[in-house]
């Protein structure tokens, strides 16, 4: 790997709408939810002009970037599975970006039967 990947801001809108796309591909994957605390943390990107989409928070600070992906799925997969393969998939993209990955979250918030 090239060690001297550096995430720049204007990667930033172009990473979130990989994210949306990829992870909408995995079988299993309903829909991206947020509600409580990420409507807030929208609402304030809103204002300070930082791009934000439902379910996909990107955190970078000190050189390290944070992903919190929150979503629904449908009943009858493996949720250990599922949350590791939407982990994977968001490295593979955060990958061509930057080598600087502290953590990819993934939030399951609903299971649709």
């Amino acid at each position: 790997m090239d060690n001297d990947k550096i995430l720049k801001e204007s990667n930033i809108e172009e990473i979130y709408s990989k994210l949306e796309k990829e992870i909408l591909t995995i079988p299993g994957v309903v829909e991206f939810t947020g509600g409580g605390f990420q409507n807030i943390v929208q609402e304030i990107s809103k204002v300070i002009g930082k791009r934000m989409c439902k379910g996909i928070l990107i955190n970078y600070k000190k050189g390290f970037i944070d992903v919190n992906i929150s979503i629904s799925i449908k009943s009858g997969f493996m949720i250990l599975e599922l949350g590791n393969e939407i982990q994977r998939k968001v490295k593979e993209i955060l990958n061509v970006y930057t080598d600087n990955i502290e953590n990819i979250n993934v939030t399951i918030t609903e299971i649709i039967k």
